[in-house]
């Protein structure tokens, strides 16, 4: 058996198209900064899978599909290919490009694992989310110079998505893994810290858990997050008051790993794009019904329009 790359896991099927499964092997390599706790959620999910009936294990053998739950584990093993980074402090390249020489002019230095950018309101700063050491990093423009490092450990981990509002009095920042975001003020102080997580019923699998993509809608009255939801769960369009951050609605979307999203030019629609169910919804963006769910094949996740318009990978103006 091959062996398998720091922090995933490796299964090998001996199969025979008549027999059935003849035997799987599996291997675990995790890396020495993964908990414990997280290396054994992992091994019972295997585990399990691994408990299926001889029976069941020959049918879908003989069926073509090679034992079909081993696809259960994709958001699983993403998220240790994601953590694998983490283990990689090797700042990362932000790329100035002119549009109208098409070209990269230069780069800003950022920290390891950037995801997320934005602007300052005046445009000579330019704030990065950095997640594998959890860090915001505030920097010239002009000169790519760290002007402040904000340390989001004592808010929480793994910071993702971030946006100013429209009136460049907020930032505000998602953290994927403590289910939260925090808000800044214009000069870029810590102002609050607001959970995105909800208290559901057993079964609900909208728990606005992991937020990742954010921003306020035009006129900036409301902010809106996208919250994938983690594992085996269903992302949800959370929507806060603008100004006092307080929960006011939410989108069940039953959506899998939806992560960026754009108003559209006219301001009606929200489109959101939702990675692991392969498509893009289009979502009233007054009733926040969902009006179409469109087929993207390819695992979507980002998403912007022409002509432009606010959403959490890009501005308006």
């Amino acid at each position: 058996m091959s062996r398998a790359k720091n922090n995933t896991i490796l299964l090998e099927f001996k199969i025979d198209q008549e027999e059935g499964v003849l035997d799987v092997e599996v291997d675990y390599n995790f890396s020495d900064s993964m908990p414990e706790e997280q290396q054994d959620f992992y091994e019972n999910v295997v585990n399990g899978i691994m408990s299926k009936s001889r029976t069941e294990l020959d049918c879908f053998a003989k069926e073509g599909y090679y034992l079909r739950e081993i696809n259960e584990l994709r958001d699983m093993l993403d998220a240790m290919a994601e953590d694998d980074d983490d283990d990689d402090r090797t700042p990362a390249k932000v790329a100035v490009v002119d549009l109208d020489q098409n070209k990269k002019v230069r780069e800003i230095t950022a920290g390891p694992e950037t995801e997320g950018i934005e602007f300052s309101e005046d445009g000579s700063k330019i704030l990065v989310t950095n997640e594998a050491d959890n860090t915001i990093t505030i920097h010239d423009f002009n000169s790519g110079d760290i002007v402040k490092t904000i340390d989001a450990t004592p808010y929480g981990l793994r910071p993702r998505g971030i946006k100013i509002s429209p009136n460049g009095q907020f930032y505000v920042a998602t953290l994927e893994h403590s289910n939260n975001f925090i808000v800044l003020d214009k000069n870029f102080n810590y102002v609050k810290t607001v959970d995105t997580q909800h208290d559901v019923e057993e079964g609900d699998l909208h728990t606005g858990n992991s937020p990742y993509g954010v921003s306020f809608n035009h006129s900036g009255d409301k902010l809106y997050v996208a919250a994938s939801g983690g594992y085996k769960k269903r992302s949800t369009l959370e929507v806060y008051d603008g100004k006092t951050f307080e929960r006011i609605d939410r989108v069940r979307t039953e959506g899998r790993r939806c992560w960026h999203f754009t108003f559209t030019p006219d301001t009606k629609d929200i489109l959101l794009a939702c990675g692991r169910s392969d498509e893009v919804l289009v979502i009233d963006a007054e009733s926040l019904i969902i009006k179409k769910r469109i087929p993207v094949p390819g695992i979507p996740w980002g998403i912007v329009t022409y002509p432009k318009s606010i959403g959490s990978l890009d501005q308006s103006n």
